[in-house]
Parts: structure tokens; sequence; C-alpha cells
């Protein structure tokens, strides 16, 4: 199974009092998962997020200032299920 998702966040401008602009960004992730048939109850998988490694600062978090959402990261998970 694949999976992508590609999420666009345009720049904050229109702001409230007390408010700072927050930055546009483009955050793309990847997730591909294995079910094998030999392997009953595993599923592999390998998800990529914030491939392009963007600074990430979410508008509607009270911490944007502070500290930005993750960078790139990839994870390898194996689930077993029984």
């Amino acid at each position: 199974m694949w999976l992508c998702r590609l999420r666009h966040a345009g720049k904050q401008n229109d702001i409230a009092i007390n408010e700072l602009a927050t930055d546009s960004y483009t955050q793309f992730d990847v997730e591909v998962s294995w079910i094998p048939t030999q392997l009953e109850g595993f599923t592999f998988s390998l998800i990529a997020r914030n491939i392009g490694d963007e600074e990430i600062r979410n508008h509607t978090s009270y911490l944007k200032d502070r500290l930005s959402e993750p960078g790139r990261n990839i994870n390898l998970t194996v689930q077993y299920g029984f």
C-alpha cells in the first residue's frame, strides 16, 4: 500500500492584535506498507514525513514562535496482530 500526502499552507498575514505572521510551507509525506503472505499477522511500514525538511510553523499553535514542527523524519515500523 502506498500513501502520499502533500499539504500546502499559505502565508498568514491577516492577523489580530498580539499575533505574528506565519510563513507559507509545503509538507510532503510518504508511507509504504507491506503485508507479507508468508508471515501472517505482520505488517512492515516505512514512513517518511516532511521529506523536504521544511520549517513548519502551524499558525494556530500557541508555541509557533518558539518551536517549529519536526523536520524530516523516517520511521521503520513492524506491527504484529493476533
